[in-house]
C-alpha cells in the first residue's frame, strides 16, 4: 500500500468527520494517573497516557493513532480496557489508521 494512497484516505475521512471538543477534567487525570501507575504507559510519555483516557472518559468507542510505541499494540489495549473496567469505564478500541481505511 503506497503513502499517497492513505493520505488521500485520511483527507477524504477528515472532510466527513465533523470534529468536537472533548472534556479534559479531574477523571481524565484519574484514568491517565491509572494507566501510568500501573506501568501501561511510561511516566515519560503521560500525554499518551492522557489521550486514552480523555478518550475513554468521553465514552468514545475507538482511539486511532500512529503511536505504535505506547498506544498501538497488544499490552497496551489488553491492559487499557481491564483498566477502564476496573475504573467503571468501558473498554475502548484502539486502531492504526491502516486498520481503519476502507479499500474499495
Amino acid at each position: 500500500m503506497e503513502f499517497g494512497f492513505i493520505r488521500r484516505e485520511i483527507d477524504e475521512f477528515d472532510n466527513d468527520v465533523q470534529p468536537f471538543e472533548l472534556e479534559f477534567d479531574s477523571e481524565c487525570y484519574e484514568l491517565a494517573y491509572e494507566y501510568v501507575k500501573r506501568r501501561i504507559i511510561p511516566k515519560k510519555y503521560e500525554d499518551d497516557a492522557f489521550h486514552m483516557a480523555v478518550a475513554s472518559v468521553n465514552d468514545l468507542d475507538a482511539i486511532i493513532s500512529w503511536n505504535f510505541k505506547h498506544i498501538v499494540k497488544l499490552k497496551t489495549k489488553r491492559e487499557v480496557s481491564g483498566t477502564n473496567l476496573l475504573m467503571g469505564y468501558k473498554e475502548i478500541e484502539i486502531y492504526s489508521p491502516m486498520k481503519v481505511i476502507e479499500n474499495d
